[in-house]
């Protein structure tokens, strides 16, 4: 039988195995901060008009999963935004031409494959590499003034938050999208994203955190703070993918999984007690008035998120189904306490497509690891870290072996090694050169005890080919550690897991 507790670590290691790796965030910056400045250059058509681009969407908000396919691809939804420009000077098609002039000037700068595709609202960049990734760019003109006034006149100006951050954007089906017209559609990403925020206690988390460890709030990347109500939404996400993959077209929309889940969050650290308090609630707020259904935008509540469900009632059915297999499936608080074993793993292994052998693997992880953690907090000469702790680099160690005049060999944690092998330690990071590196190395076994050599403290370590490493050399029968700390102005960033080094005077075939 598994505890509560083991249940909650396992929530988070399936959370992580959803959540997409930190170099494809690091992407999708980089192509947004490229185009960016595309945009910005001195010759660009577009600077007399003053564009500002930002991104919405699931990468914004911290929402994105790894796509089911192996040839799907993820969506960067950017925004660029036309500050001297208006719906009084410029018809939507002439501005989408506009922007299509740069966006194609952009991609035969960069030699893209595929040529840019001019769709219904956005222009989308196919990027052609393993990350596999298409950005969406939607141009749009400030419209608050007429939206405010909307507002007003429906009486919802009161309690709609980020009014001011309205904007027209283009739409091909629009009857006036190609000459100058008032009738554009009115959205608001930029507010939304807000909201969001707010919803999820996203910046008081990042604050509290810049402040235990005394440092600027900005520092943080924000793709590395994650809140329950971001961890529950990429759950659910991909819960409603393996359920849908047959049928895509009749799945709940991401935006309104979102909304309904931002709106029922109330907080809370347990990502298992979250889930269960959003999926039990999240229907409340849909609303059923004269037989219509609303899921209405909180930023823009002129817009419903609902209107393809009164256009057809499949929809919300299939939306109920998925919501009543959620609960059925992940959150079986009422079942019979036998349900938290293996069958459990088995079952939420099926609904969230990850194989129960990986399912398996996660937990035997977490648990080899806790107890690989609590094994090496326990040895009495191992010194206690002399920084502030602050775990937001993932920072890993790649070990190399050499015996005389043999080459460098790698070689794995826990690997049985003989003596008077030549170890080389590499810390690996990916923004390592920001750091220093130092190493802890720790000893154990009567022989290094006796030759007073169990050591425990902290070293530096040497640049070797541009790689920080640490080399040392086994003498002493025993299992050893190696740790590495990034390291900048007495703030540790990130701390590699305990690299296991098992030392034997026997004869060994490691060679």
């Amino acid at each position: 039988m598994i505890l509560f507790s083991q249940i909650d670590d396992y929530y988070e290691e399936l959370y992580k195995e959803l959540d997409i790796p930190e170099t494809y965030y690091e992407k999708a910056n980089t192509s947004y901060t490229s185009f960016n400045s595309w945009l910005d250059r001195d010759d660009s058509t577009l600077k007399e008009f003053e564009p500002e681009t930002f991104l919405q969407g699931s990468f914004k908000l911290g929402t994105v999963i790894k796509p089911i396919g192996e040839n799907d691809s993820y969506d960067i939804d950017m925004v660029c935004k036309f500050n001297n420009l208006s719906k009084q000077t410029i018809s939507q098609k002439d501005l989408k031409t506009l922007l299509g002039k740069e966006v194609e000037s952009y991609a035969k700068s960069k030699s893209m494959v595929h040529e840019p595709k001019n769709g219904k609202r956005c222009w989308t960049l196919n990027y052609h590499d393993e990350a596999k990734f298409h950005m969406d760019i939607l141009p749009c003109v400030d419209d608050s003034k007429k939206f405010i006034m909307q507002l007003e006149a429906l009486e919802y100006a009161e309690t709609t938050s980020y009014k001011e951050k309205a904007v027209a954007i283009t739409d091909k089906r629009s009857k006036g999208y190609e000459v100058i017209s008032n009738e554009w559609e009115i959205s608001n990403p930029k507010g939304y994203y807000l909201w969001f925020q707010e919803k999820s206690k996203f910046i008081e988390k990042r604050y509290m955190l810049a402040e235990q460890f005394q440092m600027n709030a900005e520092e943080l990347k924000e793709y590395k703070v994650k809140t329950p109500l971001q961890k529950t939404i990429q759950i659910l996400k991909r819960h409603r993918d393996i359920m849908f993959q047959e049928k895509i077209e009749k799945r709940p929309s991401s935006i309104i999984i979102s909304t309904l889940s931002a709106k029922a969050y109330r907080g809370g650290d347990n990502l298992r007690d979250v889930l269960k308090y959003i999926v039990e609630n999240m229907a409340r707020y849909i609303e059923e008035v004269d037989g219509q259904y609303k899921v209405l935008n909180p930023v823009n509540p002129i817009e419903n998120f609902a209107d393809k469900w009164n256009e057809d009632q499949t929809l919300k059915n299939h939306f109920d189904a998925w919501l009543k297999e959620v609960k059925r499936s992940l959150t079986p608080y009422n079942e019979s306490i036998k349900i938290y074993g293996e069958e459990f793993k088995k079952k939420i292994s099926e609904q969230l497509g990850i194989s129960e052998k990986r399912s398996s693997e996660l937990v035997s992880l977490k648990e080899s690891t806790n107890s690989l953690v609590k094994f090496s907090n326990s040895i009495e000469h191992r010194q206690k870290t002399k920084w502030i702790m602050l775990d937001i680099e993932e920072v890993k160690i790649k070990a190399l072996k050499s015996k005389q005049a043999f080459r460098l060999k790698s070689f794995v944690s826990g690997e049985i090694l003989s003596k008077n092998t030549i170890l080389r330690f590499e810390a690996q990071s990916e923004n390592i050169k920001q750091y220093d590196v130092y190493w802890q190395i720790t000893n154990t076994g009567y022989e290094a005890e006796n030759s007073n050599c169990l050591r425990g403290d902290f070293y530096d370590g040497q640049i070797i080919e541009g790689k920080k490493v640490r080399e040392e050399s086994a003498l002493y029968s025993g299992t050893h550690l190696a740790e590495c700390y990034l390291v900048k102005e007495n703030i540790c960033y990130g701390k590699s897991e305990p690299f296991v080094v098992n030392i034997t005077d026997r004869f060994t075939l490691d060679w």
